[in-house]
C-alpha cells in the first residue's frame, strides 16, 4: 500500500518451522509496483514521486538509507534489471535505459524509446538480448 516504505526481513528456521524476522523498515523509502534489484549491496527500483510518475532510485540494503533518487519523471511503474556491468529500466512510459550501478549517483549510459505504446510487461534477459512486450508488440533489442 502506499506510504508503506519498504521493509527487510530475515527467514529464519525456528525448530520445525521458519519465523520471518524483521531487519528494519523504512516509512519514507521508496518502492512501489516494482521489485527493486539487489547488486553489490544495494537495492535499485522506481519509486512514485507523483500522480503517474516515478523516479529511480538506489538504497543501501543493509540498512534502507536512500542514496540517491534521479530527477527524470518516468513512468507510473516499470522494472529494474541487472544486465552485468550495467542496470537496465524500463517504466511504462516506454522508455528503456541503461545505467551505472553505483551509490555515488545516477549515471545514465543510454536511453531509448522502447515501444510504440505504454510498456507495463518486465522485460526479459537473454545473454545479450531483451525482449520488449508492449500493448500489440514484443520487440528484441540486442546490447552491443
Amino acid at each position: 500500500r502506499e506510504g508503506a516504505g519498504t521493509t527487510a526481513v530475515k527467514v529464519e528456521k525456528q525448530g520445525d518451522g521458519f519465523v520471518a524476522k524483521q531487519l528494519w523498515q523504512a516509512k519514507e523509502a521508496p518502492g512501489r509496483f516494482n521489485t527493486p534489484v539487489l547488486k553489490d549491496g544495494l537495492l535499485y527500483g522506481l519509486a512514485p514521486v507523483g500522480r503517474g510518475a516515478t523516479n529511480l532510485y538506489c538504497m543501501k540494503a543493509d540498512t534502507g538509507d536512500v542514496l540517491w533518487t534521479d530527477s527524470a519523471k518516468r513512468g507510473e511503474c516499470g522494472a529494474v534489471l541487472d544486465a552485468g556491468d550495467v542496470l537496465l529500466a524500463l517504466s511504462s512510459d516506454s522508455q528503456l535505459v541503461a545505467f551505472k550501478p553505483s551509490d555515488k549517483g545516477y549515471m545514465e549510459l543510454a536511453k531509448y524509446k522502447a515501444a510504440d505504446s505504454p510498456t507495463w510487461a518486465v522485460p526479459i534477459i537473454a545473454g545479450k538480448r531483451v525482449f520488449v512486450k508492449d500493448k500489440d508488440s514484443l520487440t528484441l533489442w540486442t546490447l552491443e
